[in-house]
């Protein structure tokens, strides 16, 4: 059975699953919500930073309303992929 996410999802803004955890993201520099991620991975240390990636681009992808940001975290929950998450590199 797929896993069943809504917006109620977001009652403290983070939404987590097995392994990830995803926030929408303001950048103040770009005026964009992003999607913020993070993966459990304690081989390397514990929860590693990252972003909801755009592989045609090669950058984050970005948001203009709220909404569409946390629609694609929700997305990305229901079924994450480590080809869209892309570790932080200092975005803002």
């Amino acid at each position: 059975m797929p896993l069943l996410l809504t917006a109620s999802a977001f009652p403290t803004g983070v939404i987590t699953v097995t392994g990830w955890s995803a926030k929408p993201w303001f950048s103040h520099h770009q005026h964009r919500w992003l999607v913020q991620l993070e993966r459990h991975d304690p081989a390397r240390g514990g929860w590693l930073r990252g972003w909801l990636w755009h592989p045609d681009t090669d950058q984050p992808q970005t948001f203009l309303p709220l909404d569409a940001a946390q629609d694609a975290a929700l997305a990305f929950c229901a079924e994450p992929t480590l080809a869209l998450w892309h570790p932080n590199r200092g975005m803002a």
